[in-house]
């Protein structure tokens, strides 16, 4: 049989009808998820670091995993001993200042994106003791008092009420014996930098090492706690404000600061350091007796004796003095103390004895001391009054009459005599 052309049409159109249909029956695939973004991941090698006292430059190690574009790391510290902050790909480096205060912290805080962490710096002071002092006191001696020629200011820094008597447990006191060319109005203590003198030579803009040091109190009440003896340093005096900065014998380095008033109290002052009168009674001693000329002054002659209690000089009484006698007769006679020591008048000088001082840390004129091994002990005594009398015997001896007084008023008077004599 054969199709006419609209059968055929009608089949054509129902065969397309019918795979339409098919096609409307097949499920559409799903597009396809897209892979979830992670998150960045900022590990620090290490979250706290204990830094050089002396200062050093650190570095902290990092690494982020998950990195986002445009997005940069971030480095800061608000501390001003921490400086030079520099990031590059592996490491943070930064520089720590040497620290002179005591043990101090600071956080370096590390961000990236939303990522905030934190390394803290620990950095302790390189001084192995610090100390801030809250109570002054001190006394202010006159250069003239001293026989000298620089000021002395000694006084004391702490941090408990000063009483050698009844010390504060567990407190702590500093000692300063500083001499200077000022006298302020104020009697505070003249503002500069006095370096530590070991050799105690008490000169001007230093400490005499021998009267600069401190100590702290144990917790009894009843014993040192520690000792700091100094070779080397400084104090550093500026309005209201005083900073030491010190080396012990054992190395350790210690600071001492101090605000607030430090007025001293001005008071006469002696170089004596006995407490007590001295009555002499020795025979036998030996004696050097050196003929200087006109050292001094003209129209005199400069005796230099020494005595010594002690033949063999080594230890016992010594009295050394400074001799201005006629030189139209020996040296035995009676001195009185010099008052004028212009020297300008011979009426004034002849037939005295020069007043004991010291003079670069050693004993000039006339003066009382007691030796141990060759060197002055700690008594020792300037012969500032008074008489001495000296008597040639029949003998070959000598004899002294001694009626004097040391600056701080105690007597030396008595009486000695020579076994041998040694005369230049």
């Amino acid at each position: 049989m054969r199709l006419n052309n609209l059968n055929i049409k009608r089949v054509l159109s129902l065969l397309v009808t019918t795979s339409l249909l098919f096609a409307a029956c097949e499920a559409k695939p799903e597009p396809a998820e897209k892979p979830a973004e992670k998150s960045p991941v900022l590990t620090l090698s290490t979250q706290e670091i204990i830094a050089s006292p002396e200062g050093e430059e650190l570095n902290i190690g990092y690494t982020i995993e998950n990195p986002k574009e445009a997005v940069n790391l971030v480095a800061e510290c608000e501390a001003e001993w921490i400086s030079d902050i520099v990031i590059d790909q592996e490491c943070i480096t930064l520089k720590v200042a040497e620290n002179e205060e005591a043990k101090r912290n600071a956080v370096v805080t590390i961000s990236y994106d939303t990522i905030i962490q934190e390394v803290h710096i620990v950095q302790s002071s390189i001084y192995g003791f610090n100390f801030n002092a809250t109570v002054f006191s001190g006394d202010f001696y006159h250069a003239e008092t001293l026989y000298w020629n620089a000021h002395n200011y000694y006084f004391i820094l702490s941090d408990a009420v000063i009483d050698r008597n009844n010390p504060v447990p567990n407190s702590t006191y500093f000692y300063f014996d500083l001499y200077s060319e000022v006298e302020t109005e104020d009697n505070s203590i003249p503002c500069g930098t006095y370096m530590l003198d070991p050799e105690s030579q008490w000169l001007a803009g230093t400490l005499n090492g021998g009267k600069t040091y401190g100590f702290t109190i144990n917790a009894a009440g009843n014993d040192y706690g520690k000792k700091y003896l100094f070779t080397e340093g400084e104090l550093i005096v500026s309005e209201r404000k005083i900073e030491g900065k010190f080396v012990c014998e054992n190395g350790t380095k210690v600071r001492v600061c101090y605000e607030g008033d430090n007025q001293v109290t001005p008071h006469y002052r002696t170089i004596s350091t006995i407490s007590r009168d001295v009555n002499l009674n020795i025979t036998g001693a030996a004696i050097s007796a050196n003929n200087y000329g006109e050292y001094f002054a003209p129209s005199c002659n400069n005796w230099t004796v020494r005595i010594y209690e002690d033949t063999n000089k080594k230890n016992g009484v010594f009295i050394q003095l400074e001799l201005l006698a006629d030189p139209s007769a020996d040296w035995q006679r009676l001195y009185t103390a010099l008052e004028d020591d212009s020297l300008t008048n011979p009426e004034d000088y002849i037939n005295t004895f020069i007043k004991g001082t010291l003079n670069n840390g050693q004993i000039a004129g006339s003066w009382y001391a007691v030796l141990k091994d060759g060197r002055i002990d700690y008594d020792m005594a300037p012969i500032v009054k008074g008489s001495v009398d000296i008597v040639h015997n029949a003998d070959g001896t000598n004899s002294f009459t001694f009626d004097c007084l040391d600056d701080a008023g105690h007597k030396i008077t008595g009486y000695v005599t020579n076994g041998n004599i040694i005369r230049r």
